[in-house]
């Protein structure tokens, strides 16, 4: 919960008119799968931009993904550094 509402700092003052909202997903394991936070109105909300970032890192694990995957991000997709992903 604290790193969600580090996250939420991230969008105080450019979020508006919806709130500053952080999203931490966990695996079963409890490892970080996915962060995000939101940005500026008409940009996808915090938990939507969590879940493309575990999608993303769940694909390039698996090994299921093109090249053309890892260069194509959605602006708004900020892959995390995580100590197992590194």
């Amino acid at each position: 919960m604290q790193r969600a509402l580090e996250l939420a700092r991230r969008g105080v003052a450019v979020s508006s008119p919806n709130p500053a909202v952080g999203c931490v997903i966990l695996d079963c394991a409890g490892q970080v799968a996915g962060e995000g936070w939101h940005e500026y109105d008409l940009v996808d909300h915090a938990e939507v931009v969590a879940l493309k970032v575990a999608q993303t890192l769940a694909r390039v694990l698996l090994g299921n993904f093109e090249r053309d995957d890892l260069g194509v991000v959605d602006q708004d997709v900020r892959v995390p550094t995580l100590p197992w992903a590194a």
